[in-house]
């Protein structure tokens, strides 16, 4: 079977093949990607046959594995696969079902307790084609004691590796801040115990057993503890913080800290968290304007809150032991929004069960 491409004025004969699953709607595809003059030229049939093949690699990469890049230049996926709340069984089947449906990128932490299955799955694909991130404990959490934030932490770093069976992973994070800011609702206080740990996450970063250091569930007293001269030379690149489908556009102020530190902010929980599962899912099932938005689009609601977070540049994690529901996950670039569409997403004020951006600290913003 062979596929008849028009680009503009331009048309060819493409055959089936992986680049040829975008053709349908090639030319509106163009115009939602950020394509440069050459691209352009392409889709307008300035450069005529090689252009039209050359714009269709274009339009796969785009949509296929899209990627943000990082302060340091390291390009990462904008979907994770996560792995929260599964054994080493489960999460090793869910890494499994998630490489077989195209995901690159793979989320997991110490206290998930299931390094161990995320390695085992991963090592049977070549390294070069993850992009593995894992969590080590904030200060005071089973592991990494108070008053030995930054030795504990460099253990923790060095068994990470070692129960993921690999020589380095891609990204690392600091996955709360120290658990006396549960109380205290700030961390000005103890920015002591976070800059111990930070050290720790510098050093492991530098000897390259990281491509990429961060931050979870920090609100903005925790990130002054790492600014100017105390970030050790490298302040944060990731700060993974929890949002979802009813938060609109309003980030506490955690966007406006992102862009002043020029870190990128990470969602979890974008369909809300296994904690509170039912409620989210339920109350997002209900909300009339979802539900006609997705059906315009041929999409499941859930497609469409995960895609309402990454058309505002923001890479998540999402999660599911389906290779369906995680093959949904992956297809967010594949349509694009109307801009009615988009501000009537945006001005969602419910599912407001999670939305918190962080429980560790106050920021409310």
């Amino acid at each position: 079977m062979a596929y008849e491409v028009k680009i503009g004025p331009i048309r060819q004969i493409v055959g089936q093949s992986r680049k040829a699953k975008f053709l349908e709607h090639v030319e509106i595809l163009a115009h939602g990607l950020p394509l440069g003059p050459l691209a352009w030229n392409m889709a307008y049939g300035n450069i005529p046959v090689l252009g039209a093949i050359a714009l269709v690699l274009v339009l796969d990469v785009a949509c296929a594995d899209q990627t943000i890049t990082l302060r340091n230049g390291v390009r990462m996926p904008m979907v994770a696969a996560g792995t929260f709340l599964y054994n080493n069984s489960q999460a090793e089947a869910s890494v499994d079902a998630a490489l077989s449906v195209g995901f690159h990128m793979f989320d997991t932490a110490t206290d998930y307790n299931n390094q161990v299955g995320v390695g085992r799955a991963l090592s049977k694909t070549a390294r070069g084609e993850f992009f593995l991130m894992t969590k080590v404990p904030g200060c005071g959490e089973p592991g990494v004691r108070i008053g030995h934030c930054y030795e504990d932490t460099k253990t923790a770093l060095s068994k990470s590796l070692q129960l993921l069976n690999v020589t380095f992973v891609d990204a690392v994070l600091l996955h709360t801040p120290p658990t006396p800011a549960l109380l205290l609702r700030t961390c000005t206080p103890i920015c002591d115990m976070i800059r111990s740990q930070w050290q720790a996450m510098v050093e492991f970063y530098n000897s390259s057993r990281t491509r990429a250091i961060g931050v979870s569930n920090y609100c903005d007293s925790c990130m002054g503890c790492l600014e100017g001269e105390h970030s050790l030379g490298e302040t944060p690149m990731i700060n993974q913080v929890m949002y979802n489908f009813g938060m609109g556009s309003h980030w506490r102020g955690l966007n406006d800290t992102a862009h002043r530190l020029n870190l990128t902010l990470q969602a979890y929980s974008p369909l809300g968290s296994n904690l509170m599962h039912n409620l989210f899912h339920e109350s997002l099932a209900k909300d009339p304007d979802a539900i006609r938005i997705a059906a315009a689009h041929n999409r499941s609601i859930f497609n469409l809150a995960l895609k309402f977070i990454t058309d505002q540049g923001i890479p998540l994690v999402t999660k599911s032991s389906n290779p369906v529901h995680l093959k949904d996950d992956l297809d967010l670039w594949s349509y694009r929004l109307t801009r009615n569409e988009t501000a009537i997403l945006q001005a969602k004020k419910s599912p407001f069960y999670e939305s918190m951006t962080t429980y560790m600290c106050s920021q409310w913003k």
